[in-house]
């Protein structure tokens, strides 16, 4: 067979349910964002509100909590799993050259994407990530689907054990702990890998609950987290008295915003400051805003070479160990059903299970909030596993057209509405814009999330309709290909 060179996949070859699982997955990115946009890190995406004496924050909370929180960063995050793997299938199948350095361009491109994001417009950027997990991704290419779902599924076991282990604070842990609790995870299933896939997966949850059991005892966990809750509570009142026009650095009071050299000081000094990233987003420039929200890129990356990257690995494996499976032929419908009744059942049971123990911890010492986040890190990849099934079958069906048509056209120009939506917000927020950072309701935050992505949705309906892709597709596009392609249908 003649080999021929590497192309952009035609737009009718699409698959018109992963385009609709894009834009429903970039609905709940937004909504569970808007916190993080209108507030600081230090009180985004908890029952903390800027404004005195507001109502329904605990509703609120708990309806972000449990239906979002997550959940749509993993469907996101298993899009861009399956992404790549339908890409190496295409190329394989089609026994096109050149595939690997054009696969390593994009994924240059992405992270760049993903740097530009990070540091201008939202600093909990997954692009970036999304780029190193993808490389790593690309040399696990030739395992078959088993050995894919299967590492995958080992990782993310890892992970939650490991995300349990930072956001859980308990006297005595050492690395000798955290290598038992790995072998006990890891040996059991290593000689169990020929265990069907849901009797694998049970056997997983239930080796990783064993050292949280045996390793976390009452006695031995510090129960402040209600504490913490408070503090912060506390600081939200100190926030609301703040003078806007000047700041106490090291016990000095300056005008607000200090001169530069004083900035980099305090963001990458020694310098104390405490109130220094709440007042560059209020009333800061462009400039005192864009360096505050690079120490804050600097740390995300940090904890996503320790945590992040990993879990988006583990999630691209399992996607592609199903891409290989034939999991997107519509034969497999019967299964999407399947997973669509388990996914939603059980992991909004255990979704429920967790923000009721998150309330608990939040009001009082409360030996359930071991187990809040473990609880919750479960259900989000149960619960995203029901939503992408449902949103494929629904694909599938004339069910409410008009909406589906709509959201295949926002997924369709998916890079394009994830930057898009983060510059909107980040001209909203920051003081250099409109400066509602800060002076949002919780309920006034999720109205907005929904306004902003209905508008989004009908430019990027007016937009494809002239054009093949969106603007930054199109960018990445030629950037990967080194040439100028076409963009008007």
């Amino acid at each position: 067979m003649t080999k021929t060179a590497l192309a952009p996949t035609p737009i009718n070859k699409r698959i018109i349910g992963l385009d609709v699982l894009r834009g429903v997955a970039l609905f709940g990115i937004l909504v569970v964002n808007m916190s993080q946009f209108f507030q600081i890190s230090e009180f985004a995406n908890k029952p903390i509100s800027m404004i005195p004496d507001e109502q329904g924050v605990w509703a609120i909370w708990g309806f972000v909590y449990t239906l979002f929180d997550t959940k749509f960063f993993t469907v996101f995050s298993f899009l861009f799993g399956l992404s790549f793997a339908l890409q190496w299938q295409r190329a394989e199948t089609s026994n096109r050259i050149s595939f690997p350095k054009i696969y390593r361009r994009r994924l240059l491109f992405l992270a760049l994407f993903g740097i530009i994001h990070g540091v201008f417009f939202y600093s909990a950027d997954v692009l970036f990530m999304y780029a190193v997990a993808g490389l790593i991704l690309f040399w696990c290419r030739k395992k078959d689907a088993g050995k894919l779902m299967r590492g995958g599924f080992i990782i993310l076991l890892i992970i939650v054990l490991w995300n349990h282990i930072l956001e859980t604070s308990f006297a005595g842990f050492s690395f000798l702990k955290l290598i038992v609790s790995l072998l006990i995870i890891l040996l059991p299933l290593l000689f169990a890998s020929k265990l069907k896939p849901t009797k694998f997966i049970i056997l997983g949850i239930c080796l990783l609950i064993i050292p949280i059991m045996l390793f976390q005892l009452p006695n031995n966990i510090n129960l402040d987290e209600h504490e913490e809750f408070n503090e912060k509570l506390n600081m939200v009142q100190q926030y609301n008295t703040l003078n806007r026009s000047e700041i106490e650095i090291d016990g000095n009071i300056y005008d607000f915003p200090p001169d530069i050299s004083l900035t980099k000081e305090v963001l990458f000094g020694n310098t104390s400051a405490p109130t220094f990233k709440y007042l560059s987003y209020t009333s800061g420039s462009f400039e005192i805003a864009t360096l505050t929200r690079i120490s804050e890129f600097k740390t995300i990356l940090f904890f996503g070479f320790i945590l992040y990257i990993w879990r988006s690995l583990g999630i691209f494996l399992i996607a592609a160990g199903l891409v290989k499976w034939g999991i997107l032929q519509y034969e497999m419908r019967p299964l999407w059903k399947k997973y669509a009744f388990i996914g939603l059942s059980v992991g909004l049971s255990l979704s429920l299970v967790a923000t009721l123990l998150k309330y608990n911890s939040y009001n009082g010492p409360h030996f359930s909030n071991i187990y809040a986040d473990f609880f919750h890190d479960i259900s989000s990849y149960i619960l995203a596993l029901g939503i992408s099934a449902l949103v494929m079958i629904w694909s599938n069906t004339k069910i409410l057209n008009a909406i589906r048509i709509k959201l295949s056209e926002v997924g369709k120009m998916a890079l394009t509405n994830y930057l898009g939506q983060s510059f909107i917000m980040s001209i909203v927020a920051n003081g250099y814009g409109f400066g509602l950072h800060s002076k949002l309701s919780l309920l006034t935050q999720l109205s907005l999330a929904i306004i902003v992505f209905v508008i989004m949705a009908f430019l990027s309906s007016l937009w494809i309709k002239y054009f093949k892709m969106g603007p930054l597709e199109w960018i990445w596009r030629c950037l990967t290909y080194s040439k100028l392609l076409s963009l008007k249908k």
